[in-house]
């Protein structure tokens, strides 16, 4: 599929459709005199597939991780794949993570995969308990253009 423009991905240079990437926050670019600091770029689906089967596991819970040299946030990048997996871009399917999750790992994929799994339920659950706290709001915002359009 064509579109008029793509989005090139900031970690492996990629050209890719614009629903198959995401805005991702990594820290980077600091030296000798100058702190690094946190950016945020277009991050294709594969690339943040590759940076979540490197998130340490610690205590139950997902942690910041150094992937590829940048500093990701891991809540981040849950997020991100949340999005791509609503945009059918990214799955869960055990069997394909497995195969994607690193043979030298600390932590056991056993260990790792609820952990995934775990994090995204969170995230979802987050998302819907904003979505029933903003409803009252839209739904006034939206009785009131009503009201001024009749």
């Amino acid at each position: 599929m064509t579109t008029e423009w793509e989005a090139r991905c900031r970690s492996c240079g990629r050209r890719v459709h614009p629903l198959a990437a995401c805005d991702v926050s990594r820290f980077g670019g600091g030296s000798y005199r100058r702190p690094g600091r946190w950016y945020r770029g277009q991050t294709c689906a594969r690339c943040i597939e590759g940076a979540v089967v490197h998130i340490g596991v610690a205590d139950g819970r997902f942690d910041y991780i150094n992937h590829g040299g940048y500093h990701f946030n891991a809540r981040d990048l849950v997020g991100a794949l949340i999005t791509l997996i609503n945009r059918g871009y990214s799955d869960l399917d055990e069997q394909r993570w497995r195969e994607m999750y690193p043979d030298n790992r600390w932590v056991p994929f056993d260990q790792f995969f609820p952990v995934l799994l775990d994090e995204v339920e969170k995230a979802r659950a987050r998302a819907a308990a904003e979505a029933e706290r903003l409803r009252p709001v839209i739904r006034e915002i939206l009785d009131e253009l009503d009201a001024q359009e009749g």
